[in-house]
């Protein structure tokens, strides 16, 4: 059996001490006493059959109560409690290694300090352990009591309804194993840190087991009593801190070892005892069918048979099955009815075989608020394990496949990678990270969107579309946002970087902190959008105030926001690095050559050309760029750049001086020598790249000092619009730079931009910023 499972071996040991019985507790003061009064009685039942057992109780900083109590009950002799050790760990991971290490029993069983076993589960799992050594055991029924009421069933993991992919969103079995100390010592507990969002021991510790090759059984007929608490609750403060399991070896086991085909995620499979050669398929027989029919059968055939079928399936609905169905539904509410009226022991709830009522008899002269009552029966629900979400773990799978053998130390999350300043920004974070480290980075892109610059990027990073995976696989923004947790988690890189996800925001904001354990977190902030209200949005208004503490430093390529964010919300201002993106060198060749060969003298076809650069959209003002054109007739205002609003494209079109020139990749790809001048509309924006461009080529910029965009417009680099709703301002301000021939203003953009903008500046700010260039 060990080697069809492939099984570490486990070498038989003559011990004195067949089992060990492992209290925990913590602050369960008087509730302790039924909790290890039922370990007292199934200890007495495997003793009464020739084992031998010892009991520890491992008491993790206690409360007074606890203390007095747990000291009080090692003198009841009838208890059995062999050794008490009080420890201050304060995690019950900790104390459960504690406990394993103390332990001189051959097998171990774990018991919380709240909850109960049934009589027989300590001999039965024994006998159950002598033939499955390489395995863990639980028990086949759960009751969870006091503040819930529900049973469930655990599953055995060699039974067809055990399905691994659903441990990504729910633990199996619950943390009251047993099994033989060698495993115990050979896959101990990972440490909780719960208050940073690491947490859920024992469904880690089940994860990693499975991934060591053991395997999970249940011993029949066997029970245990958990207790949900309504304070002090593991399980509730789990909750409220967004818990997520570590980093596990399954994470890669089940990657490497799963092959998903994904016609349709329902269909059932059997199971076989080889972990390694074990596949899901998931292409139904009805998949199947249908695909023969569609190459052997006419199209036409194939819909008549459909109508001839659907008209057969509702004459027989109507005619016999809806009537004989209403008469049986008449019958059974009649019967229950019936039941209703009487008050004796056959109302039990059937679902629970007569097994589990005597136990509940049985350990309710331990525990009262077990007897198994008419209510208290007809109030226990049934608990069914959720089926497993195969968006989550087919998206995971596929997207980890790509980099499971790659370690890197930058891992950047991005919308996209199309045209756009922050774009040009992420590739020039992924250039110094490669220039510094001569190591290629990871680009995680988190948006169901095309990203046609990622071509870009490839000689610095390796790039996953992971919103495209997620959403091919049917997965919503929650299944991105765990996934992306998962993948970061797993790969565990020195830095995280979030440049505009929204997604990465979501991760940062419910799980931060655990993501904080093996990286620094950083973000790219650029600027507040103002919406038709005139409030302020974006991401800093949405997730800064909640997030700021988790993150190491806050990148802006301009010092404005910054500005206002640390006077909105108090964040210190040494959160906050400015990082000047560079421009292109040969933009600024261009611009020497330029701004040397004009005297001053432009060409009739420059006077009458403005150039109007971005994406059309509502922040950008195209009625105010539609209204300047109406009165300046004699100018012809070329537009490079998209809308996704066809309403803004009628309104430009509208405008017979205006010409919709669209989508441009590269600011070099533009005729600039054509234009005497650049115009600026914008409401707010950060620093512009435009902008920047267009300094850099010597073009002289007209428009308002908004937003970042102040760190290059002033008075002495551009022609200033004071007032950005004043139509006249405007165009008084495009007729001074057209007749003005010193180019004095434009000299001194593109001195500015050439001084501040220079890919060497860029990454000396980085190396100064402490532990983001490694």
């Amino acid at each position: 059996m060990q080697n069809s499972l492939n099984c570490p071996e486990i070498r038989p040991d003559n011990k004195s001490i067949d089992i060990s019985i492992i209290i925990n507790c913590h602050t369960e003061g008087i509730l302790a006493y039924r909790s290890i009064r039922s370990a007292a009685k199934a200890r007495k039942y495997a003793e009464s059959k020739g084992l031998s057992l010892e009991t520890i109780v491992v008491v993790d900083a206690p409360d007074d109560i606890t203390k007095e109590r747990i000291s009080y009950y090692k003198q009841v002799s009838e208890l059995s409690i062999d050794y008490v050790y009080w420890v201050e760990f304060r995690d019950l991971s900790q104390s459960r290694n504690f406990g394993i290490s103390k332990a001189n029993g051959e097998f171990i069983s774990f018991l919380d300090g709240d909850d109960l076993f049934g009589e027989n589960w300590l001999y039965e799992a024994y006998l159950m352990a002598l033939d499955n050594k390489c395995c863990i055991l639980h028990p086949e029924i759960n009751i969870a009591f006091d503040q819930a009421l529900h049973w469930w069933k655990h599953v055995d993991q060699l039974s067809s309804d055990f399905l691994v992919e659903t441990l990504f969103i729910e633990n199996y079995w619950s943390a009251l194993s047993f099994s033989s100390k060698e495993i115990y010592d050979r896959v101990p507990y990972e440490q909780n840190q719960i208050l940073k969002g690491i947490g859920y021991e024992d469904w880690h510790w089940n994860c990693d087991t499975i991934s060591d090759g053991y395997i999970h059984r249940i011993v029949p007929n066997t029970i245990h009593f958990i207790r949900y608490k309504s304070k002090n609750s593991l399980r509730k403060i789990s909750n409220l801190n967004s818990t997520i399991i570590d980093r596990s070896p399954f994470f890669e086991w089940f990657t490497k070892n799963y092959n998903f085909r994904v016609d349709d995620v329902n269909q059932p499979r059997n199971n076989n005892n080889s972990r390694s050669n074990r596949k899901c398929s998931y292409a139904t027989a009805k998949n199947i069918i249908k695909s023969k029919l569609k190459s052997k059968l006419d199209y036409r055939i194939i819909r008549y048979s459909k109508s001839f079928f659907n008209l057969w399936k509702e004459t027989l609905l109507f005619t016999f099955v809806k009537p004989i169905k209403a008469l049986l539904n008449y019958i059974i509410e009649k019967k229950e009815s019936n039941k209703s009226n009487e008050s004796n022991d056959n109302t039990i709830d059937t679902r629970l075989a007569s097994w589990v009522i005597e136990e509940l008899r049985e350990i309710s002269h331990i525990e009262p608020k077990l007897f198994p009552s008419y209510t208290f029966l007809s109030n226990l629900e049934h608990y069914q394990i959720p089926k497993p979400d195969y968006a989550k773990a087919i998206s995971f799978m596929k997207a980890y496949s790509q980099i499971i053998d790659t370690n890197y130390s930058h891992i950047i999350v991005v919308p996209w990678l199309k045209a756009g300043g922050a774009d040009l920004g992420t590739i020039q974070y992924a250039r110094a990270v490669y220039t510094k480290l001569n190591k290629k980075l990871l680009i995680i892109s988190t948006e169901n969107a095309d990203s046609p610059w990622k071509d870009k990027i490839m000689q610095y990073a390796d790039f996953i579309e992971l919103g495209k995976i997620v959403h091919n696989e049917k997965g919503n923004f929650d299944t991105l946002v765990y996934v992306l947790t998962r993948l970061l988690i797993q790969k565990r890189p020195q830095v995280i970087h979030n440049v505009n996800s929204g997604a990465c925001w979501t991760a940062f904001k419910r799980h931060g902190k655990a993501l904080q354990k093996y990286s620094k977190l950083f973000a790219s902030l650029f600027a507040d959008g103002i919406d038709a209200e005139g409030k302020p949005v974006g991401y800093a208004r949405e997730y800064l105030e909640e997030t700021y503490d988790i993150l190491e430093f806050i990148f802006s390529d301009n010092s404005y926001f910054p500005k206002v964010w640390t006077t909105t919300y108090g964040i210190s201002s040494s959160k906050f690095c400015t990082a000047y993106f560079p421009v292109s060198d040969d933009l600024i060749h261009i611009g020497k050559a330029r701004l040397k060969n004009d005297e001053g003298h432009q060409t009739k076809k420059q006077k009458n050309r403005i150039l109007w650069t971005g994406r059309i959209a509502k922040e950008k003002k195209p009625e105010l760029l539609a209204k300047i054109a109406e009165q300046m007739q004699d100018i012809q205002f070329d537009i490079w750049g998209y809308s996704e609003d066809p309403y803004y494209t009628t309104l430009l079109q509208r405008q017979k001086n205006i010409v919709l020139k669209g989508k441009y990749s590269n600011f070099m790809e533009l005729p600039f020598d054509d234009y005497s001048a650049y115009l600026y509309t914008s409401e707010s924006d950060g620093m512009p790249n435009t902008l920047l461009e267009a300094a850099a080529v010597g073009l002289k910029i007209v428009g308002p000092c908004v937003g970042g965009s102040g760190d290059l417009l002033n008075e002495e680099t551009a022609y200033i619009v004071d007032d950005l709703n004043n139509i006249d301002s405007f165009c008084q301000k495009i007729q001074e730079a057209l007749h003005d021939s010193s180019q004095l203003k434009a000299i001194n953009a593109y001195n500015l931009v050439k001084s501040r903008h220079s890919f060497d500046n860029f990454l000396k700010t980085l190396e100064n910023v402490e532990g983001y260039i490694l």
